[in-house]
């Protein structure tokens, strides 16, 4: 029987690949084939789905989609609604069963683009102090990167919740995933323009675009801001601008206290304990909710600016300013749900990635990989119907020790940058 240099044989390997694969295909089969295991009612099935199509339909016959029936429903660009609007050609039961059949496809397409192409570098590992991976066993973990990434895949829970209510947010994820792997493999201009779609779907992913402007990813920012401006152009010589105008002045000011009760928000979470009154006065609410986001933005942005100092443009800062910014993505949402969190995969993989190439410490990657297991934790008790459980919920519900762990790994990211390396410029693939 074959080993490797850490004595493991091949037939181990093929073991654990088969178990890693048979964990995911398991969690697969569960949330896309099965029936939905929910503690909400039937008629939350789709539920999502069916503010779209009106949405959708109401564009086509030339309304304002966000008026009428749809209004402070719809939370989402103009871009989705052309973008999605060939599903009118369908009847709602037809155009639902089409809309599933995508958002698992996108939630497919995401976990394949993680296994297959986002490897970490097989860079030259050297020996560094015991407060590192050794070089011998970062090289093997890289080389089995495939048992890492499924099993990452398995357990990232909250790709999944978004498909029981329709919710648009598997093509989300989707283009943040897709967006990682271009990057990663030097298409900054097509990870541009993926990361323009991404903002278009959904708004927060606006935060990563200015993580980038303080790294070298010229060609990325550029190709990112031909597309907006295709895009305004796009909204002016058809007049939808108009429409996206009334979403930007009537419906983002007052969606999210609209929402308030399905929320587990950073502003939520700090009126729930501390102020009370936030969550009784929509006016409160939003200015708590500016100053909770300025707040963690201003934080973050000073972060990325003493790094950058510091940094000069080594290699692969724009990999930990990509990091860092997928945590406010969330912190500054008013409205947050658990099918959100989508959005953190970049940060999970690249914190995989410090950890095999020797950029970051045991330590560090412990404490960061405990709060991520108690993060995930929590989300799955958030969807599988704990709920019900009152002797958990009169400790804390689960969205609050979710918005405590986030919050935690937003801290370590931030310290982190602060303190790395100032390193030799290396390649991107």
């Amino acid at each position: 029987m074959s080993e490797n240099n850490l004595g493991y044989s091949k037939s181990l390997i093929g073991g654990l690949i088969a178990l890693a694969w048979a964990a995911l295909i398991y969690q697969i089969a569960k949330h896309m084939i099965l029936p939905p295991a929910s503690p909400w009612p039937p008629e939350y099935v789709g539920s999502d789905f069916r503010i779209y199509y009106n949405a959708m339909i109401d564009f086509v016959q030339g309304k304002n989609p966000y008026a009428g029936r749809n209004y402070l429903k719809f939370p989402y660009p103009m871009f989705t609604v052309f973008f999605c609007s060939f599903l009118t050609l369908f009847s709602e039961a037809n155009a639902w069963f089409l809309w599933e059949i995508l958002m698992k496809f996108f939630v497919c397409a995401g976990f394949g683009l993680v296994i297959f192409c986002c490897k970490p570098l097989l860079v030259a590992s050297q020996e560094k102090t015991r407060n590192y991976l050794s070089a011998e066993s970062s090289r093997f973990l890289v080389i089995h990167w495939m048992i890492i990434a499924v099993l990452l895949c398995a357990a990232f829970r909250p790709a999944f919740w978004g498909l029981f209510y329709g919710n648009i947010q598997p093509l989300a994820f989707f283009l943040i995933c897709l967006f990682t792997a271009l990057i990663l493999h030097g298409h900054d201009k097509t990870a541009g323009c993926v990361l323009a779609m991404a903002c278009l779907v959904k708004i927060t992913p606006v935060i990563l675009v200015i993580g980038f402007l303080f790294t070298q990813k010229k060609r990325l920012l550029y190709a990112w801001f031909v597309f907006m401006c295709c895009y305004a152009i796009l909204l002016l010589l058809t007049g939808w601008w108009r429409w996206e105008l009334f979403f930007v002045e009537k419906t983002l000011p007052n969606q999210s206290f609209q929402w308030i009760f399905t929320s587990h928000s950073l502003t939520v979470y700090l009126g729930t304990i501390f102020f009370h009154d936030v969550l009784k006065v929509k006016s409160i609410f939003n200015c708590t909710s500016r100053i909770v986001a300025l707040s963690v933005l201003f934080a973050t942005l000073l972060s990325l600016y003493l790094a950058a100092r510091r940094q000069r443009g080594s290699g692969l800062f724009w990999r930990d300013a990509f990091s860092l910014t997928c945590y406010p993505m969330l912190l500054i949402s008013p409205l947050l749900e658990v099918h959100h969190h989508t959005c953190l995969i970049p940060a999970l993989v690249f914190l995989l990635h410090d950890y095999l190439e020797q950029r970051c410490t045991h330590r560090y990657f412990a404490a960061s990989l405990f709060f991520w297991a108690l993060f995930l934790g929590a989300s799955v008790w958030h969807g599988v119907g704990l709920l019900n459980l009152p002797f958990l919920n009169n400790i804390l519900p689960p969205d609050f020790y979710e918005m405590f762990c986030l919050m935690v790994l937003w801290f370590f990211a931030s310290i982190r940058v602060l303190r790395l390396p100032v390193e030799s410029a290396r390649g991107s693939v």
